[in-house]
């Protein structure tokens, strides 16, 4: 339901403002973009290059299920300087989740729940899990 919802924030009426995503980037952190970062850190290669250049910069990022993936420090810190590199420069993130706000701070630290609160609208979606209903 949160990753439908994601995507269709991209293509609703609503949104006029945003007729027409350029460069729309969904990511999916238990697929393995906190390795693809820490890749491009600490071995870099032009492919890594590449996709963690297009995170940073797409128009719209969503990042789907954010709290699936095994949480490092270094995860803490590289979804830290994505949030607050893309809040600076005036980018669209979509983040969904099924951690409560608190959670997000026990588990990636205070500052990064300070940029979501203070930087996002925090939409709480409810009901029954899809996927259960099969």
């Amino acid at each position: 339901m949160r990753t439908s919802s994601s995507t269709m924030l991209t293509t609703t009426p609503c949104n006029r403002r945003y007729e027409a995503w350029a460069n729309l980037y969904i990511l999916h952190p238990q697929r393995s973009i906190f390795a693809k970062l820490e890749n491009d850190k600490f071995r870099p290669d032009e492919e890594t290059a590449a996709e963690v250049r297009r995170c940073e910069s797409c128009d719209l990022l969503i990042l789907d299920d954010l709290g699936t993936e095994m949480t490092t420090s270094f995860v803490q810190s590289a979804l830290y300087q994505l949030v607050n590199g893309r809040m600076i420069a005036g980018r669209s993130t979509i983040i969904s989740t099924n951690l409560a706000p608190e959670e997000l701070g026990q588990r990636y630290g205070a500052a990064i729940l300070s940029r979501i609160e203070g930087g996002y609208e925090i939409l709480p979606f409810f009901g029954e899990d899809i996927r259960r209903k099969r």
